[in-house]
């Protein structure tokens, strides 16, 4: 009996594997896309939210690369087209919108990335029904919807030899042509994109742990639980969303209206805050020597925006230096004092700026503002070498700043480690 109970213990022994240190993976999965207009293959990072996507992108990998806990294990990248072409077209879309979001990732990082360039089919269906769940004016329609989308894919012929799924020509006979528009509207556009979906691992090595010597009949040691942190905490402030910035040159209409030349550049310095600087000058007559408005002056301004790619509405705060020689046909003629003492001061302002092309890289811009303003001039009799009548100390209080600017956006390029 005894000597039975030592074979046994001998066989348990060589059963019982030493624990090694083998590595344990958390796989995180993040996805970014870009968007394309109706049958452009072309990468636009002014078009929608396509620049706080791709510096979002490119921070969160910085941020990857920077921790040697994390490893990269591929970028794969997907291109989709909406369905309302062909068959043949919405493969060809899908593929070099693809090829575009990967070219662009490649010029824009210093290290060589795991891509993997998907066999894009065209048209994301399960997308498809996913933006219909969320679309709120499609749900009187959900019933059709998932009826047509629940069929299974099948071409049909279309023209000049091409080929359209079917499911698309009953999307747009279904009730009666009314929800073909909505999609058009509402869902499509979102169809028409690049995804780049982003596999991050953390590696954890647990410690090796050897049994001890058994004694007769010995028990395992319990291995002691290995705990993965999450790679949410580390990779998370990476994942926002800050915006590709931009520099935006500009002009304003109603300066012009004036004769006053102008010019102003504007910089997005962060997400919801950019710093401007407007520019005036105007050194005319308005076609007599008794009517005139020659100024200089410059209004450097910091602006906030509610919105975190700096789009849309805005508030500021401003300050004012402008040199002045005004006449409008009155009795006299007004100068800053000496021609070397300009109105200073300041105020706030407040505005929209909006895209008006489909590039998003024409804008309008619209703004007014009020200040405070202390006037030290002389006033002139107003006529040819009109003597000196008087001087005279004021603070204006009021609308400084009117403008309607055409805008041109330029990306701003930054240097990445």
């Amino acid at each position: 009996m005894k000597r039975l109970t030592y074979i046994i213990t001998l066989m348990l022994i060589a059963w019982m594997p030493v624990t090694e240190s083998r590595s344990q993976s958390h796989v995180v999965n993040t996805h970014f896309s870009v968007f394309f207009p109706v049958g452009k293959t072309v990468l636009d990072t002014a078009y929608t939210s396509n620049g706080c996507s791709l510096s979002a992108m490119l921070d969160y990998l910085s941020a990857v690369r920077r921790d040697s806990s994390l490893s990269l294990l591929n970028v794969q990248i997907t291109g989709m087209a909406s369905p309302e072409g062909s068959y043949q077209t919405n493969r060809r879309l899908a593929n070099r919108r693809a090829q575009a979001l990967a070219s662009w990732l490649r010029a824009h990082t210093d290290t060589e990335l795991p891509l993997v360039l998907a066999d894009n089919m065209g048209v994301g269906w399960s997308l498809l029904d996913t933006l219909t769940l969320d679309s709120p004016r499609l749900s009187p329609y959900t019933a059709s919807m998932a009826h047509i989308l629940s069929l299974d894919s099948t071409q049909v012929a279309y023209h000049r030899g091409l080929t359209i799924d079917r499911r698309v020509l009953l999307l747009r006979r279904a009730q009666g042509g009314r929800l073909w528009p909505i999609l058009m509207r509402d869902v499509y556009p979102q169809m028409r994109m690049a995804r780049a979906e982003v596999d991050v691992a953390r590696v954890e090595t647990p410690p090796t742990i050897v049994c001890p010597a058994p004694e007769p009949m010995p028990e395992p040691a319990p291995a002691a639980p290995t705990v993965v942190p999450s790679t949410a905490d580390t990779v998370a402030t990476a994942a926002e969303t800050p915006c590709q910035r931009h520099i935006i040159l500009k002009t304003n209409a109603v300066a012009w209206a004036f004769l006053i030349s102008n010019i102003a550049i504007e910089m997005d310095v962060a997400p919801h805050w950019s710093v401007a600087l407007p520019v005036n000058f105007s050194a005319w007559n308005y076609f007599s020597n008794s009517r005139k408005y020659r100024t200089f002056s410059l209004y450097p301004e910091c602006r906030y925006w509610p919105s975190a790619c700096n789009i849309g509405f805005f508030v500021g705060a401003h300050l004012g230096m402008a040199y002045y020689n005004v006449a409008f046909g009155g009795r006299y003629r007004t100068q800053d004092r000496g021609g070397h003492r300009p109105a200073l001061g300041g105020g706030v302002s407040a505005g929209l700026r909006l895209p008006v092309s489909r590039n998003r890289r024409w804008q309008m811009e619209l703004s007014a503002g009020v200040g405070v303003y202390s006037l030290n001039h002389d006033k002139f009799y107003n006529q040819p070498n009109g003597l000196k009548a008087y001087t005279e100390n004021k603070t204006y209080t009021g609308i400084d700043q009117a403008s309607l600017s055409l805008c041109y956006v330029f990306d701003f390029k930054r240097g990445r480690k």
